[in-house]
């Protein structure tokens, strides 16, 4: 499936080990200080690409990674991509008979 290239993202690292894992998989010309959001607050962002969203995603809890993720459509505003945060899961149990 080809990606999105209309589509820039962008990751905020809350603890230190997620910013110091994204200062070695970016280039230093990727973080971006004090980048104004949608709701009008500073953030310090990575720019990357979905494939790199993903591998942090996928590796949050193992690695023990703290970040929020943002995303712009074109030329946008840049939004917190709240729709990609896990649901918390249910228990399926059976009722007792």
């Amino acid at each position: 499936m080809p990606q999105n290239t209309e589509y820039v993202w962008f990751i905020e690292p809350l603890n230190k080990l997620t910013n110091d894992s994204l200062a070695q998989a970016l280039n230093e010309e990727n973080f971006q200080q004090g980048i104004t959001v949608e709701d009008g607050t500073p953030h310090n962002l990575w720019s990357c690409d979905s494939t790199t969203v993903t591998a942090f995603r996928n590796s949050r809890s193992r690695n023990g990674f703290q970040f929020r993720i943002y995303n712009r459509f074109r030329n946008g505003p840049i939004r917190e991509c709240k729709f990609l945060k896990r649901k918390p899961q249910t228990s399926k149990t059976k009722p007792p008979q």
